[in-house]
């Protein structure tokens, strides 16, 4: 007689019984279950349910997470078109000054919302959007040479 099945037998049953049965430490659940830290109007991090932590002045955690969900695989990390997906796509270099001079943050605006050329447009709220931008303004290698020789962060431009 061969046994070799029983023992998997044996773990299914019980997954299925012990399925059955409900855990000791559950309760129904409560309204109250629902408003956690949103009746204090903060989270223990300090800030406002709702809204995003600003990582640098207008660019918030949600376009960080953006960032790297949508662009950094082409784009890369520092917007340096080296992601790992460039080579099928040759994405600009974001962090180029000569680009970054010529460029609009409303050209920018416009290519992240509709897209240009290989690069699909991307459907966000309007404010994750602009943050994008501004972004992108932190990438360029001129205004964060100069940043760092002064000791200061670089901050966002508006070349419009």
């Amino acid at each position: 007689m061969n046994l070799a099945p029983f023992p998997a037998l044996l773990l299914v049953t019980a997954v299925l019984l012990g399925c059955d049965s409900k855990p000791v430490d559950l309760r129904e659940w409560t309204v109250s279950d629902h408003q956690h830290n949103s009746q204090s109007g903060a989270t223990e991090k300090g800030q406002v349910a709702g809204e995003a932590k600003e990582v640098l002045p207008g660019i918030d955690q949600v376009a960080l997470a953006t960032w790297t969900a949508k662009c950094v695989l082409c784009h890369g990390k520092l917007g340096r078109g080296d992601g790992p997906q460039s080579p099928m796509f040759s994405p600009r270099d974001l962090s180029d000054p000569a680009w970054q001079t010529a460029t609009t943050d409303a050209q920018m605006l416009s290519s992240i919302q509709q897209g240009k050329g290989k690069m699909p447009g991307f459907a966000l709220p309007e404010k994750t959007a602009l943050s994008l931008v501004k972004l992108v303004r932190v990438f360029n290698r001129d205004a964060a040479a100069a940043a760092a020789a002064s000791g200061a962060a670089p901050a966002p431009t508006a070349a419009e």
